[in-house]
């Protein structure tokens, strides 16, 4: 806690900024790793053709070489970095890992090298992790031969000056334009059925790969829940936290389980609902509403939040 505590701002301004943003992230890890689960998914339909296999691989090898190649430079003091920068250390963790894929993509399209500068995350976990460097808390690195750290006090200077500058060696990463790219596969992909799928896939499945330690867990969450053998599964997100700030519609929970509901009608055999939610009073769904003697199978994990700082 003292490194999530470091050098931020009182805790009551914190609490007011990461709290709203708390909905529960092992939610977010769940459904984002099923982006770069996709392409494996749809390679084993039967009536994708040999050629079609072919093809995917080859293109997947060859994408995979260029991302390699261009975060792992050979000398990190003289190569083009597009550094990222993040807008608010509250933001979620698919609004990071989508931040990170994005420029991801920009980072592609301008053959730049892509490191993060110091951010921080509204999620504490068990395992250490550098300070003011949280993404790798949960993931490696984007680059493992070339970090923030390997910065001189010059180039961060150079980087504040004229990181704005595409000539700029250090250049800043513009968010608008990842966003674009992030969904706009390169020319010499775009043959592919799915190029736009494709494209996005594989740059979460470079993006989101999680420490040693957290695909262990990982993997040990969802032998527990038997994930395999429940399927099908209703993933639902009661986000009742920054979703009210931004004025959308607060909706009560009888709502989430009418939707629930009728997706059973549909599929009879739908019984296990995995709910994530920051909203203390998210029991009652299952006290009062998707209840086991009606066939409900509920899964709430632990909420993750920031531990309180003191002021």
């Amino acid at each position: 806690s003292k490194d999530v505590c470091a050098d931020g701002p009182r805790a009551e301004e914190m609490e007011a900024r990461w709290i709203n943003r708390a909905n529960n992230q092992v939610m977010a890890i769940l459904f984002w790793s099923l982006a770069f689960f996709w392409l494996p998914i749809v390679q084993s339909k039967e009536n994708l053709s040999q050629i079609i296999k072919d093809e995917y691989n080859e293109a997947g090898s060859r994408l995979d070489a260029e991302l390699e190649k261009l975060q792992t430079p050979e000398d990190c003091s003289t190569a083009r970095i597009l550094l990222v920068t993040w807008d608010a250390p509250g933001d979620g963790l698919g609004s990071f890992i989508h931040t990170a894929s994005s420029a991801l993509a920009e980072g592609y399209y301008t053959s730049r090298t892509v490191i993060f500068a110091p951010h921080m995350l509204s999620l504490v976990t068990k395992y250490g992790c550098p300070e003011k460097q949280h993404w790798r808390c949960f993931f490696k690195p984007l680059s493992d031969k070339c970090r923030y750290e390997d910065l001189s006090e010059n180039d961060k200077k150079m980087a504040y000056r004229y990181g704005l500058l595409d000539s700029s060696r250090i250049k800043y990463a513009n968010q608008a334009i990842g966003n674009t790219l992030f969904y706009s596969p390169p020319p010499s992909y775009r043959h592919l059925s799915e190029a736009r799928r494709w494209w996005a896939a594989k740059l979460l499945n470079r993006t989101v790969r999680f420490r040693p330690e957290i695909a262990k867990d990982f993997s040990k969450t969802l032998k527990d829940l038997d994930w395999q053998s429940k399927r099908p599964i209703v993933g639902v997100h009661v986000r009742h936290g920054d979703s009210i700030v931004l004025q959308k519609p607060n909706l009560p929970f009888h709502e989430y389980t009418l939707a629930v509901q009728e997706v059973r009608e549909r599929d009879a055999r739908v019984s296990n609902v995995w709910i994530s939610s920051d909203d203390d009073a998210i029991s009652e769904i299952v006290d009062r509403h998707l209840t086991s003697s009606k066939g409900w199978n509920v899964v709430i994990p632990d909420r993750v939040r920031v531990p309180t700082c003191s002021s």
